[in-house]
């Protein structure tokens, strides 16, 4: 649910200055989390939550 993972290569100068003034934004300790005290899962709606434990009851295709 919280994977924040992404890769991407921007050439523009400007573009990439702005994306990285977003992500320095995204990143800043107001807008993070602590796994010790905080359950950011609790936040999702029962149904995503019923969703996503029944994806993870599913067994795994070998062939993907």
């Amino acid at each position: 649910n919280l994977n924040t993972e992404t890769g991407v290569m921007i050439r523009h100068p400007a573009l990439a200055s702005e994306v990285e003034a977003s992500i320095e934004e995204d990143m800043a300790p107001g807008n993070s989390w602590n796994p010790r005290t905080e359950n950011p899962d609790g936040e999702a709606s029962p149904l995503k939550r019923f969703r996503l434990f029944y994806w993870k009851a599913l067994p795994l295709d070998p062939l993907l």
